[in-house]
């Protein structure tokens, strides 16, 4: 069990310094400054952001994008019957994730 706990300290400490790499090298990166400019968002949701989407200038619109996070609204019908709306869920977990907890860190400092 010690063992466990001590490489898991070592994780977490490689993964702040990665972190802080990654951040060195998203610094000059106008997507960058941009989520840093964001209330709630920090360094490490900043780059996680930036890795799990890539280059955000390669969707053509933002329907695009909703797609490939899976957030796009999938509508179901069939004749007069119209079920309720829901997100897709058919793109990149990961960064649905990342979203859904950023928006979280987000209402949790509008007050402030």
């Amino acid at each position: 069990m010690r063992r466990e706990a001590k490489r898991v300290l070592e994780l977490e400490e490689e993964q702040k310094i990665l972190i802080e790499e990654m951040a060195l090298l998203s610094e000059d990166k106008i997507e960058y400054k941009t989520l840093m400019s964001i209330p709630g968002i920090r360094k490490t949701t900043a780059c996680r952001l930036i890795g799990e989407m890539g280059d955000v200038r390669r969707f053509k619109s933002n329907k695009q994008l909703n797609a490939y996070v899976g957030i796009d609204i999938a509508r179901y019908q069939s004749g007069n019957i119209h079920y309720k709306d829901r997100i897709n869920k058919r793109g990149n977990k990961r960064l649905r994730g990342i979203l859904f907890f950023m928006i979280i860190s987000m209402l949790g400092t509008k007050g402030r």
